[in-house]
């Protein structure tokens, strides 16, 4: 629904005329009785165009039906039909209230026809006719801030304040001249959260590469879902960010997705379980697409699907979604990756066929290809989708001997090798790329999204992957908005508050349009950008992934001062922070149930006082070595507050 008053302050002064089209030449607009209704009604095309070229098909009585509908509401003057529009002459106050409808109906079965969305159209404008436009203002602007206040980020520049207040084009313009404005990071971080609150809410389908701002019938990718990295990057921010609750059309997705992978898997593979390939669609399509195997042949997307229900679970400790909803897709992912696990010459297990996405290797004889046995990728999701498996299994007390066996599978699995410079590798063996700076990131998944390396856990590959990637941004990586996004991610993990600067300052300058929309090269909207540099600033300032709470990790040198709230971190932790001149100076946790947190604090930062809501002192913190190290025991429904006294600014 939308709805719009237009008003003079002159009485009488208020005259124009509304009117709908479309691109689809199937619809006819046309005035319905009562004259204060306008409809436009049609069919989708049965066969669209692929954007880099073809033909878009449309046949009378098949494809999907749509229609929009318009109704005018005013405040004296008169309202009347007149070709196919709708004329207000001397209005005082008008309300326009336009709605729209479909014939899809869901995944499994034929489509309606336009008849049906028009009626759909109508209940909306009914509903909403019933209601004054500062009742339906007041709804929406609740409804809104419900979701878009829950977290705030704020970064002070006093000599930049004055900044603040120009338009964002001009911002964007003085900043990437060189003008300081750190502030436009945290715009960017408010903007994604905006982006997802408006394009993934309950009931909806899953935020696509567009979200829900797309102009063209046949749009960039189709406006599908890209599950090799841009359908997921699109809901990185929803745990840490706080809209938890935008996450739920992903998981309705995924779930359509298990059952219809379970024919892919079998046809496919002859395998059990379910599986996905590296393009989805409205009708849940899971099989590999005609192409070049690089992209059209990548079985993992379901691994990587299943992590976002396990991770959803361990922000909110949902029993009856894990059980009910997580692990049954879980468990059936993991059946279809053991069946897709072979033993190589030295007895270790890999995935067969492999390929990194979207990457090509050049053989001996310079030619291209893309297939091969246990890429590095496929390893960390492998290793990823067992263990988050078993873990569940365990937590629910179901499925022992299944579990034993994943246990014993992922034994066997064949860990990543490096080269002769001590990087980490992308595929099995020391191939040259086609790409030294290739945009996917994918063999370091185990450093972001992932959990495996880790600065304070298994940390054996975290110099090899920091040479993989500093080996791709020597070869001009991170060339689009959505890898650069991926890259300040990466440079979190890794605590490189200096690159996550660096990337978001990149980010701004060569991949932001001035209404803050990320691009693709060369001017295309692409909203995973958008949403991956929100996570990637959001874990920058906090992390939790693996059972430790690890407050400011990656500060940009440029973020001086700041605050954040509303952070979300494992466990059911809401987390406040403030710094100023890149030094923490306070914190604040409040925990949805009952936990034990173990925080690391910041090399530069005092150790805390710690308080309850009364102001009682509860502890007062120790270090243990050079790492300063706090454990916490949070009741359920507490908060308590952290206050430093930094050495060189004082409270």
């Amino acid at each position: 629904m939308l709805a719009v008053r237009l008003s003079a302050d002159t009485p009488g002064a208020l005259s124009f005329r509304a009117g709908l089209t479309t691109p689809h030449p199937a619809a006819a607009p046309g005035a319905e009785p009562g004259a204060a209704t306008l409809a436009v009604h049609g069919r989708a095309p049965v066969r669209v165009a692929s954007w880099r070229g073809g033909s878009t098909v449309y046949r009378e009585d098949e494809g999907t039906g749509f229609a929009a509908a318009v109704r005018v509401r005013t405040v004296s003057g008169s309202v009347r039909s007149a070709d196919g529009g709708i004329e207000v002459t001397g209005a005082d106050q008008a309300l326009l209230l336009v709605a729209v409808g479909t014939g899809y109906r869901d995944w499994r079965c034929r489509t309606d026809g336009p008849e049906a969305a028009l009626a759909e159209a109508h209940r909306w404008l009914d509903e909403a006719g019933g209601h004054e436009f500062d009742q339906l203002r007041a709804a929406h602007t609740a409804d809104h801030r419900r979701l878009f206040r829950a977290a705030e980020l704020r970064l002070h520049d006093r000599e930049a304040r004055a900044v603040e207040e120009r338009p964002t084009d001009e911002r964007l313009t003085a900043a990437n001249a060189g003008g300081a404005d750190p502030a436009l990071a945290a715009l960017l971080f408010a903007y994604g959260r905006y982006l997802l609150i408006a394009s993934s809410r309950p009931g909806t389908q899953p935020a696509n590469l567009q979200g829900i701002w797309k102009h063209d019938v046949t749009p960039p990718w189709n406006s599908d879902w890209t599950s090799n990295i841009n359908h997921q990057m699109n809901y990185w921010p929803a745990e840490t960010t706080g809209l938890g609750e935008c996450h739920g059309p992903l998981f309705d997705l995924v779930t359509d997705l298990a059952e219809a992978g379970r024919s892919t898997a079998r046809t496919y593979y002859d395998a059990p379980g379910w599986c996905c390939h590296h393009n989805v669609d409205l009708w849940r399509a899971t099989d590999p697409v005609q192409g070049d195997p690089v992209w059209a042949h990548w079985p993992m997307a379901g691994a990587w699907l299943a992590a976002h229900l396990w991770d959803h679970h361990l922000f909110h400790g949902d029993r009856a979604f894990l059980a009910d909803r997580a692990y049954p897709v879980m468990r059936e992912a993991a059946r279809f990756i053991t069946h897709l696990l072979v033993a190589d010459s030295d007895g270790a297990l890999v995935t067969c066929p492999s390929t990194s996405p979207e990457h090509h290797f050049r053989l001996a004889d310079g030619t291209l290809a893309a297939v091969d046995a246990g890429c590095t990728m496929d390893y960390w999701l492998v290793a990823e989708l067992l263990d988050n498996t078993v873990a569940a299994a365990r937590e629910l007390g179901v499925d022992h001997e299944l579990a034993e066996e994943l246990v014993r599978l992922r034994a066997r699995l064949r860990r990543p090798g490096l080269a002769a410079d001590g990087r980490l590798l992308e595929w099995r063996d020391d191939l040259p790329e086609e790409d030294p700076g290739h945009r996917h990131l994918s063999h370091l998944y185990g450093l972001y999204p992932g959990r495996a390396v880790d600065p304070l856990g298994d940390d054996s590959l975290l110099d090899p992957a920091r040479r993989a990637l500093e080996r791709r941004l020597r070869h001009g990586g991170g060339g689009t908005g959505w890898s650069l996004a991926w890259v300040a991610a990466l440079a979190a993990r890794l605590g490189d508050g200096a690159l996550v600067g660096h990337a978001v300052e990149r980010l701004l300058a060569t991949s932001i349009a001035p209404n803050l929309f990320d691009l693709h090269p060369p001017r295309l909207f692409q909203i995973d950008g958008n949403l991956g540099i929100t996570a990637a600033i959001a874990e920058s300032l906090l992390q939790s992934h693996n059972g430790t709470l690890r407050l400011l990790p990656a500060l940009p040198p440029s973020w001086t001062d700041g605050d954040v709230r509303g952070l979300r971190a494992r466990g059911g932790l809401t987390v406040g922070l403030s710094w100023r001149r890149g030094v923490l100076t306070g914190a604040e946790l409040r925990a949805a149930r009952g936990t034990t947190v173990d925080l690391h604090l910041p090399e530069r930062a005092c150790l805390p006082v710690v308080t309850d809501d009364q102001g009682n002192l509860l502890v007062a913190a120790t270090a243990a070595g050079d790492a300063r190290r706090l454990r916490l025991r949070l009741a359920a429904g507490s908060r308590h507050r952290l206050t430093y006294r930094a050495p060189d600014i004082g409270h």
